[in-house]
């Protein structure tokens, strides 16, 4: 992600990566995924799994998994100060995000905030295997 970050392609070079792994059914999502795909109707996310595949990337942080919350504060951290058009962006991307994450969770048996808990639980899961095994 960095590399595709620091050169300005990002949707392209991560499109093109999932083709070179074989993930040629997903690479199609990278090029929805980025934050502003969602202000334009034209590139919003339709299908369940865009959605789906857009609010997962949004709810990811380098620490792991996070909030939406969490998720947009970091947004404005890293990339909101250093310019007023990327913090407006940020601004109107957060409450239909917010939507999206209404609408995805209204099908579903688990809330939003279940998602931290279940990959809190996969963690130890995998901590105590691992300490088992050694």
């Amino acid at each position: 992600k960095i590399h595709t970050l620091n050169n300005g392609k990002h949707v392209i070079m991560s499109c093109n990566i999932l083709k070179k792994e074989g993930f040629n059914a997903v690479a199609r999502f990278a090029l929805i995924h980025v934050l502003h795909a969602i202000l334009n109707t034209r590139t919003m996310p339709k299908t369940w799994e865009e959605k789906i595949f857009y609010y997962a990337d949004r709810r990811v942080n380098p620490e792991g998994i996070v909030s939406i919350k969490d998720r947009f504060n970091y947004l404005r951290q890293q990339y909101g100060t250093k310019d007023k058009k990327i913090m407006k962006m940020i601004n109107e991307a957060e409450p239909k995000v917010k939507r999206l994450e209404k609408e995805i969770f209204s099908k579903i048996k688990i809330k939003p905030e279940e998602i931290n808990k279940l990959n809190a639980a996969e963690q130890n899961g995998k901590r105590l295997l691992q300490n088992t095994w050694r």
